[in-house]
């Protein structure tokens, strides 16, 4: 266990110890219960990164069209290279890559010249888009790299935030609908409510599967992870970065964050629900272990069994009628259903 995330739990709002789910998109105040088989619009998002209307999760680095987009060229500030601009064309030769949750970069005219963390600061991605989701590249628009910070997990695992934005003015074609009223210099992200943050992190060669939760390695692949959404939370918030705990592991205690019991991609929780966390690994542990269990996770399997929901919308009944989850019993221990990690419900 770490101590220091069992002193920020108690003392804050959400570090590592007690995990909190990511910021909705769907008025609380409506009135009208979205039902629960409604994937999207029920729960938390994977997500929180977009342009206008326009959802970005995704760049393919060799400059092809994936998730909708395309980044044509990234051009780079560096001033000790005795050059204004230094753009990269990964679609001509150029390299654009990540390695442990940093971006990288290599231009074809100057080899052996390596850009890396902080050169990527100010930096400006020009992407093509595929608004209408036709297959046709109909719409540009320029994101930037406002800010670039180096730092460690309480656990000591270390690791790069980036903090994007977009330009409004810089846009074209259809997209130019959903940008009216947007100020440049937008982040992408929404807010994290926890922390303040609008921070993302980086994850190398991942697509994930919004439809079912699935982690899949894909080549040449950035995932921009914001920390309001569940991909980004569970690395900047709760330490489980992905270099260091690969597919399976991430993937697993992004479904925990998602509340997603039966692991078929849908969320049983809804945003601002406090719980605590417990895993073989370390990285967090009950501070209150007298509290009641809600689960008992499987790396791969979803929950081995649910004992009392976060969300108290939910009940275990509704989970069981859904996809027949055992009763979790009494207050076993970490392990006891063959799981790596546990949860309980923090109030």
């Amino acid at each position: 266990m770490n101590t220091l995330s069992k002193i920020f739990t108690l003392a804050a709002t959400l570090t590592l110890a007690a995990g909190c789910d990511a910021e909705p998109d769907y008025d609380l105040d409506s009135g009208a219960d979205q039902e629960l088989d409604e994937r999207g619009g029920f729960g938390v998002r994977f997500n929180t990164s977009f342009l206008g209307d326009f959802e970005w999760n995704e760049i393919d680095l060799t400059g092809v069209l994936h998730d909708d987009a395309a980044v044509d060229r990234v051009c780079l500030s560096p001033g000790q290279y005795g050059k204004d601009t230094i753009c990269l064309y990964p679609r001509k030769g150029d390299r654009l890559w990540v390695e442990e949750s940093q971006i990288y970069g290599e231009s074809q005219w100057m080899k052996g010249t390596v850009f890396s963390g902080a050169d990527f600061v100010d930096s400006t991605w020009l992407l093509r888009l595929d608004y209408d989701k036709d297959g046709v590249l109909d719409s540009k628009i320029i994101t930037k790299i406002e800010g670039a910070s180096f730092d460690f997990t309480p656990a000591g695992i270390p690791f790069w935030s980036y903090f994007w934005t977009y330009y409004p003015s810089t846009g074209s074609g259809p997209i130019v609908k959903s940008l009216e009223g947007i100020d440049d210099g937008a982040p992408i992200c929404e807010k994290d409510p926890d922390t303040g943050t609008l921070d993302t992190i980086v994850s190398r060669d991942l697509h994930v599967d919004t439809a079912t939760g699935e982690f899949i390695s894909r080549g040449n692949t950035m995932y921009i992870g914001c920390s309001s959404g569940a991909v980004g939370k569970v690395q900047l918030s709760w330490g489980y970065i992905f270099y260091v705990f690969g597919y399976e592991r991430t993937e697993a205690m992004v479904g925990v964050a998602r509340a997603d019991y039966c692991k078929d991609g849908k969320s049983w929780t809804k945003p601002g629900q406090k719980l605590q966390i417990e895993e073989v690994w370390g990285i967090n542990a009950f501070f209150d272990p007298g509290k009641e269990t809600e689960a008992h996770w499987l790396v791969g399997g979803g929950a081995a069994c649910l004992g009392t929901p976060r969300y108290a919308g939910v009940s275990y009944a509704d989970v069981e009628a859904h996809c027949g989850i055992p009763k979790c019993e009494g207050t076993e221990p970490l392990g006891k259903y063959g799981d790596e990690v546990q949860t309980k419900l923090a109030i």
